[in-house]
Order: C-alpha cells, then structure tokens, then sequence
C-alpha cells in the first residue's frame, strides 16, 4: 500500500479536514514499527530455537551412526541407520514456515516505511503557511 497515489491522496484529506495533528497523535506509524520489531523478535527467538534443534538432532544422528557401525563392524561409517522420514518432513515444512515469517516481516517492514516517507513527503505539499 506505498503508492505515491495513495499518500498524496492521505496527505491531501488530512490537510483538506485539517486533521494532521490529530493524526500524529495516533502515533501509528510508531505503533506498527513497534509491533514488526516484537515480530521480529519472536522471529529470532523461534530461529535460534529452530537451530538449536537442528544441532541437537544432528548430534543424535552422528551418535546413532557410529554406534550402528560399532554393532555392525563397519568402519566406513557408510551406511545409515534408518531415519524417520515423517520428522524430516515436518522440519522441512517448519523450515520453509520459517523462511516465509522472515520474508514476511522484512516485506511488511520496508512497506510501512516506505510509505511513511511517502505520506510525510506529500504532507509538505499540503502544509499551510499562516504568513
């Protein structure tokens, strides 16, 4: 929703019903900026989660690996124990989640701000000058 249009257009009704101050007092420029950086935060905090257990679980799968070559006599390390493939699948699906929630927020961040610049750039247009 950062089209010039649309901010000249916002710029031009809150000069028009004299309603600028009244919309700074919103504060919502602020209000979304706080709420994408606690967005953002959850985002990391499940991130670091995320490859916490990543690091966990491939921590298991070498533990599992050389204890199955210990039992089989195999020292090539070559063959694999049987993996659940469900858990992989989930993890993929959770990644792909993940990387989606990221972008997400980096596109809805750059938005807002852009259209910030854009509404405070057009309200120059339409300040008034009691001269």
């Amino acid at each position: 929703y950062a089209d010039d249009g649309f901010a000249v257009g916002v710029a031009y009704i809150l000069a028009i019903l004299e309603q600028g101050s009244r919309f700074d007092s919103l504060h919502w420029f602020d209000r979304v900026k706080t709420k994408l950086l606690a967005d953002e935060a959850e985002y990391s905090k499940r991130l670091a989660t995320r490859e916490e257990k990543a690091k966990m679980r491939e921590k298991q799968r070498r533990a599992n690996q050389s204890a199955f070559s210990f039992l089989t006599g195999n020292k090539d390390k070559t063959v694999k124990p049987d993996v659940d493939d469900d858990d992989d699948d989930e993890e993929d699906s959770n990644t792909r989640a993940l990387q989606l929630t990221g972008r997400r927020i980096k596109a809805t961040k750059r938005e807002n701000e852009l259209l910030y610049f854009s509404i405070s750039g057009a309200r120059v247009f339409f300040r008034r000058n009691d001269t």
